[in-house]
């Protein structure tokens, strides 16, 4: 009998550490869910409602319209003052994905329990306009809401743990007392198991409602031997896009020193750059990777020498939106760029542009983040999947270049690499 009644604690205790995961989880996806479904909104009401109002059209794809250069600016300005104001109220800052990542591997935590500055931050650049990616928001908003709804959590789940370890009644006030072993494993119990179920119900939420960060596909490779002979020089066109997106962040960084305390000036400058890139290029406002669909569309009609400076012009705003103010994350415009010289060589050549492609983005990505196997993972998110040995080989041989060290670019060790 009293066998029975311990295994009965420890089914118990393993149902409660479950529940208390998936409810975490479902708050954290709930949430991350609310943060695209919000910039999705402000996006369409500012971008693409308001210039209809004022009778400016709205995003005009066949044509890869710009909007003018006054509507731009003004949008742009006043996100810059909106973003200043935010700064000087709450400076919190929004962290690049692999920071957040490696803050909650390292504390077990993000941020101090609070949620809507980093909201709020997050929200900010997207909606008015930055050239930077969501995903680095999204983490950080997923990262801050998990610290304040699972922190919570941690005593009664090493109650939990207790429990199943022992098959003592189970007290949530035992968890408080739990040695330091038990506890920490509590964190990453709860941590882990919520961001796994968060990360479902943020999908699902987002296919069942719409919203979320639907990334378009690219079709098949269309293998020829012919093609081959254009590897390396898409290789070498990531390895010099990668380069400058590297150096464009340093010197970014430099200039976002340089402002000091004057953010509202700091970004003022930002929102003039951003403002004249959107107007001369197509494709240079958001983060890229939900207007790949339409590129591919219009590639022929614009041109590989347009693609090339499409590309090129990325990866000299994003680092700048990034460094000066209008932070964000730089994967989806780093996508979007690898993917832009795939198709501007392929056009050039008459080689498949996916193939291209391939290689150009692969290498490009590993060249910023010197992890080629997290470079070539990256890829297969708008990738087929048969081209992840392409991928692979171009993001390591790109990651073992160098760069100056006061670059912060090193070759890659110890591949493969996260």
């Amino acid at each position: 009998m009293h066998g029975l009644r311990r295994t009965v604690r420890r089914i118990g205790a393993c149902v409660l550490l479950a529940a208390m995961t998936i409810w975490t989880g479902a708050i954290v996806g709930a949430l991350g869910w609310l943060f695209s479904a919000a910039m999705e909104l402000a996006i369409r009401l500012i971008w693409r409602e308001l210039p209809m109002r004022l009778g400016l059209g709205g995003i005009r794809e066949a044509s890869m319209a710009q909007w003018p250069f006054w509507f731009t600016l003004t949008v742009t300005v006043v996100g810059a003052v909106a973003l200043a104001a935010h700064e000087q109220r709450d400076p919190v800052t929004v962290t690049p994905i692999m920071g957040v990542i490696a803050r909650v591997r390292k504390t077990g935590a993000y941020g101090d329990g609070r949620v809507l500055p980093y909201f709020t931050a997050a929200l900010l650049p997207l909606a008015f306009g930055s050239a930077v990616g969501p995903e680095a928001g999204l983490a950080n908003v997923i990262g801050s809401s998990g610290t304040r709804f699972g922190r919570a959590l941690h005593g009664t789940a090493a109650a939990c743990l207790r429990t199943v370890r022992t098959g003592e009644p189970l007290h949530a006030r035992d968890g408080l007392k739990a040695d330091a072993d038990l506890q920490g494993l509590a964190r990453k119990v709860i941590n882990r198991c919520a961001a796994a179920c968060g990360i479902l119900v943020f999908f699902g939420l987002g296919r069942l409602a719409g919203a979320g960060l639907a990334l378009p596909r690219l079709g098949h490779i269309r293998w020829n031997p012919a093609d081959a002979a254009w590897a390396i020089p898409a290789m070498a066109a990531g390895v010099a896009a990668g380069a400058l997106f590297v150096g464009m962040t340093h010197l970014a960084k430099l200039l976002g020193e340089r402002f000091g305390d004057h953010i509202l000036l700091r970004n003022l400058f930002t929102a003039l750059a951003l403002s004249i890139v959107a107007t001369v290029l197509p494709f240079m406002l958001f983060s890229g990777e939900s207007s790949l669909d339409t590129l591919v569309r219009h590639a022929a009609e614009a041109g590989p020498v347009m693609l090339v400076a499409i590309a090129v012009a990325r990866c000299i705003i994003t680092p700048l939106c990034i460094n000066a103010g209008w932070r964000g994350g730089q994967f989806f415009p780093m996508i979007f760029s690898g993917v832009v010289l795939g198709y501007a060589l392929g056009g050039a050549t008459g080689a498949d542009p996916v193939f291209c492609a391939a290689f150009s983005s692969g290498a490009l990505i590993a060249m910023v983040i010197r992890r080629p196997l997290t470079a070539a993972m990256i890829m297969l998110l708008v990738m087929p999947v048969v081209s992840f040995p392409i991928l692979l080989v171009s993001a390591y041989l790109a990651s073992m270049i160098p760069l100056p060290r006061a670059f912060g670019g090193v070759p890659a060790r110890n591949f493969p690499s996260f």
